[in-house]
């Protein structure tokens, strides 16, 4: 909470200009600062007006408790249902608000399609999930198509034509609800995190999306930069949790698989494990891993507080993402990137080169779409766009 921006507060502008000159910026920081030092950078100020800025600073950032009672019954309300039936009662019932939750897989496995279809979930209300919100999605590799987000929510209204007759009407207004934001490389990703906390107030968010955090790495690191990286992956994931908790929402990233070498003796093959290292690793709060190809696809609970390392069979359709027929609950046996999950410690023999042929090989398309700003798919989809949308 300490690192929440002052300027995010409802604090006179001209006290924050003040308190910035002297380079607080943050509520840390003016907590820090001694009652008399403030009533010297806040001019026109009593002593009283300073302790009452105090305490409703320290109030509005302040952990409220809570019974376990009041917990659980929150709990309920917390969570976007995947479509997955069998995950959504794993996970007690589906992706958790407040929190990180982490898709993580190799290229082609389904990743930016659970992506497509949570956020459709939110944004057009779907199942259990109830009004629409809007949602931010930030698209690093160019892998969006607006195209794909409209067939699934298509095929999805049809089977429910009689509670959904308006299809085209539910559409559009689900489209303009999805606002899209493609930064060009890591500099520019750092900067839409930057602006998150504005935006999500702006478009009034229920969903952030982050397909893939593993552009905040896409840059050159040599040895010796590699701690460097890893407190600015510690800083972002801080950044992430802290705008989950303030708004109540969940944040969903994705991230790619890497190559570590394994301990002389151990094995002559590669460990596959996820990227961006144990900082990373230990900040977010579900790690949900994505394995196998067409009809063996299998999405595998690989870290969460609440429920035990279990996998669940998945297909992707025109519907997008839908739970496999014959799917059942069942426990990890097999030694994966799941259990594997921060096997990448700072200092590790890392193919760090991996990280950037995943993510800059897909940074191909980015020259002819509208650069800046957020972008709905409904806008997208207007003859103006529409080819321009990726594939």
């Amino acid at each position: 909470m300490g690192s929440y921006a002052l300027d995010r507060m409802n604090i006179r502008p001209e006290a924050v200009e003040n308190l910035a000159k002297l380079g607080v910026t943050t509520v840390e920081g003016f907590l820090c600062l001694d009652r008399w030092d403030l009533l010297e950078i806040l001019e026109d100020e009593c002593m009283s007006d300073v302790d009452a800025l105090v305490e409703y600073v320290s109030r509005d950032v302040a952990t409220e408790s809570a019974t376990v009672y009041d917990l659980l019954v929150a709990a309920n309300a917390r969570c976007v249902p995947t479509s997955l039936d069998l995950l959504d009662q794993a996970l007690g019932g589906g992706i958790p608000r407040e929190t990180i939750t982490e898709l993580v897989g190799p290229a082609g496995v389904g990743k930016t399609q659970l992506c497509f279809t949570l956020s459709l979930v939110v944004a057009a209300g779907l199942g259990d999930y109830g009004q629409g919100k809007a949602v931010i999605y930030i698209d690093t590799e160019k892998k969006f198509s607006c195209n794909r987000l409209t067939e699934i929510l298509r095929e999805i209204l049809k089977k429910e034509e009689e509670e959904h007759p308006n299809i085209d009407e539910r559409v559009q207004s689900a489209m303009e609800k999805i606002m899209v934001v493609m930064p060009e490389n890591a500099a520019e990703v750092l900067d839409e995190l930057k602006d998150l906390e504005t935006n999500i107030v702006e478009q009034r968010a229920g969903l952030v999306v982050l397909d893939s955090v593993a552009a905040l790495v896409s840059g050159k690191y040599s040895r010796d930069e590699l701690i460097d990286r890893q407190d600015m992956i510690g800083q972002q994931a801080t950044k992430l949790k802290a705008i989950a908790e303030k708004f109540k929402i969940p944040i969903l990233v994705t991230n790619q698989v890497m190559a570590s070498f394994r301990e002389e003796g151990a094995s002559d093959e590669a460990a596959v494990t996820a990227a961006l290292g144990t900082k990373w690793a230990h900040a977010i709060n579900t790690r949900l891993a994505l394995e196998g190809s067409d009809e063996n696809r299998l999405i595998k609970i690989s870290k969460s507080p609440n429920c035990p390392h279990i996998a669940v069979a998945f297909e992707i359709g025109q519907g997008g993402i839908k739970q496999h027929p014959e799917a059942h609950i069942s426990q990890q046996t097999e030694d994966t990137v799941v259990n594997a999950a921060i096997e990448n410690e700072v200092g590790s023999t890392v193919v760090d080169a991996v990280i950037e042929d995943l993510v800059d090989s897909t940074v191909t398309n980015a020259a002819t779409l509208q650069r800046g700003g957020l972008r709905s798919p409904a806008m997208m989809l207007s003859p103006m766009f529409l080819y321009d949308c990726p594939p």
